[in-house]
């Protein structure tokens, strides 16, 4: 009776979250889906998984300045990362991109990367090539797509140049996989930190275990949505159109960075690139072509990043 209880409730929450915006089998479909990846995610968790996770996360910590979730939110709204989007941004959103910016960070660093260098690439690096993608272009909404292509290319570009091509490789995918699992790691942090008030820990006790736990749950999750995108299917199911031409345009600017042929920098680069036509420019499926996504799933090293190209 319980089980049927708890069933009912969340079939619930689909029709009063979602059926307004969507088809009702499809939202039926898409949040089972969720439900049950972020189940296994949940039962995964290991005492020696935890133990793993406590030091990644505390060299994260470390790398970021110790900054809570809400600390950096606010310096990422302070430098208006998100102000080239044609839309009004909230501190929601802003709490949204830093825990992805977090959680890119772990996952690279958990992949064997730097922490100094994550720090580098994600935050200061990141953030940069947003200012000047937005600064180079007018903000209107047909420069909106422009803007993320340059932001994306000259990331990219800066962190090979940088840090070289496998770190940029690893992390900028790892980035893409932070934005894919941010929303059921932020509610699974939220209930992992209510939990540990109501056991009695103080704040920031509690902070410090739910980010522990949210972790190994991000890592597990992130395990289940590569596994389940290894033929592809799956793989069209977990990378959209946005991932997509992230992840082509990424590949562009890194395989810009090391031809010893092409003149400039990251900028004039792009510039080329934009005009020959070498980037996926939209969101659309007519850019972001099934014979492009065929390219980048049959070449898993440009979205899973612990295989090497």
């Amino acid at each position: 009776m319980a089980l049927l209880s708890q069933l009912a409730a969340f079939m619930l929450s689909i029709l009063l979250t979602f059926l307004p915006q969507m088809p009702f089998l499809d939202v039926v479909t898409e949040r089972l889906q969720d439900f049950s990846l972020s189940q296994q995610a949940k039962e995964a968790i290991t005492d020696t998984q935890r133990a793993h996770v406590a030091k990644v996360m505390e060299q994260t910590n470390a790398a970021y300045g110790n900054l809570t979730v809400e600390e950096l939110a606010q310096q990422l709204e302070e430098k208006d990362v998100l102000g080239f989007a044609p839309v009004t941004w909230i501190p929601q959103d802003y709490r949204a991109l830093a825990v992805s910016y977090v959680f890119a960070g772990f996952f690279s660093i958990n992949d064997g990367l730097n922490p100094v260098d994550v720090f580098q690439m994600q935050v200061n690096l990141a953030v940069e090539a947003q200012i000047v993608a937005r600064t180079a272009f007018t903000l209107i909404e047909d420069n909106y797509l422009k803007c993320d292509a340059c932001a994306h290319f000259r990331w990219a570009n800066n962190t090979t140049r940088l840090f070289g091509f496998e770190a940029s490789r690893v992390h900028l995918i790892n980035y893409e996989l932070a934005v894919l699992v941010v929303q059921p790691v932020i509610r699974y942090m939220q209930d992992r930190f209510n939990a540990f008030l109501q056991e009695g820990k103080n704040e920031a006790q509690a902070r410090s275990l739910a980010m522990v736990e949210s972790g190994a749950y991000a890592l597990n999750y992130r395990e289940l949505l590569l596994q389940g995108a290894e033929d592809f299917d799956g793989w069209n199911e977990t990378f959209g159109n946005a991932e997509v031409m992230d992840l082509w345009n990424n590949n562009q600017g890194r395989l810009a960075a090391v031809n010893a042929s092409l003149p400039g920098g990251s900028y004039q680069q792009f510039l080329a690139h934009w005009d020959n036509g070498s980037l996926i420019v939209s969101e659309t499926d007519a850019d972001a072509t099934m014979e492009k996504r065929q390219f980048i799933f049959e070449n898993k090293s440009l979205w899973h990043p612990l295989v090497k190209p």
